[in-house]
């Protein structure tokens, strides 16, 4: 993860699949795998808060925030 001002590197993020989709939701980058998980990231220090085993049936090719703003 990049500061888009300094240009410096903040963070590195090791997903456990290769991440297919992707989406910032604030603070959180939330990653779609090929594994069919979901991975839910902090930004300002790489710390994986969430891990969503095999959520679906192959890859996560998409993601979407739902209308509440918090659901995905």
């Amino acid at each position: 993860v990049w500061d888009s001002q300094s240009k410096e590197l903040i963070s590195s993020l090791e997903p456990s699949s290769e991440p297919i989709s992707g989406m910032v939701v604030g603070e959180l980058l939330v990653l779609g795998l090929k594994s069919g998980s979901i991975e839910v990231w902090k930004l300002h220090n790489g710390e994986l808060v969430k891990y969503l085993n095999q959520v679906h049936g192959g890859c996560v090719w998409s993601l979407n925030l739902g209308p509440d703003g918090k659901t995905v």
